[in-house]
C-alpha cells in the first residue's frame, strides 16, 4: 500500500479468510485504517475460495467506509450462463455504483 498514492485504487485477490479469519486481523486493520474498500466481490464456486477486495487509497479515515458494492459468485460455476448474467449484471451495478460515488464526492 505504500506505493500507491493517495486516491490510487488497488485490486487484492486474498483468500476468503481474511474477511474473517483472527490470523489475517493485521491485514484487514491495514486495509480498514488505508483504504476505502469499494467492492468485495466473492469468487465463483469452481474456482479457488477467494475475495477480489477493490480498495481506492485515502485519507485514513473510518468514514469511508460508507458504501460498499459486494456481490457473490459461490453458488454460480463459471462454465455457466447464469455466471455471464450475474456478471453482466455485476458490472453494471459497478458502473452505476462509481458513477454516483462520482457525483457524491463532487
Amino acid at each position: 500500500l505504500e506505493s500507491v498514492k493517495k486516491g490510487g485504487f488497488i485490486v487484492g485477490v486474498f483468500s476468503a479468510t481474511i474477511l474473517y479469519n483472527r490470523k489475517t486481523k493485521k491485514i484487514r486493520d491495514v486495509i480498514w485504517k488505508d483504504t476505502r474498500v469499494l467492492a468485495i466481490i466473492e469468487t465463483p464456486k469452481n474456482m479457488a475460495n477467494l475475495v477480489i477486495i477493490i480498495m481506492e487509497k485515502n485519507q485514513n479515515s473510518i468514514e469511508n467506509f460508507e458504501s460498499v458494492l459486494v456481490a457473490s459468485f459461490s453458488n454460480i460455476n463459471i462454465n455457466s450462463d447464469e455466471f455471464d448474467k450475474e456478471k453482466d449484471k455485476l458490472l453494471n451495478e459497478w458502473e452505476q455504483f462509481i458513477e454516483e460515488e462520482i457525483s457524491d464526492a463532487r
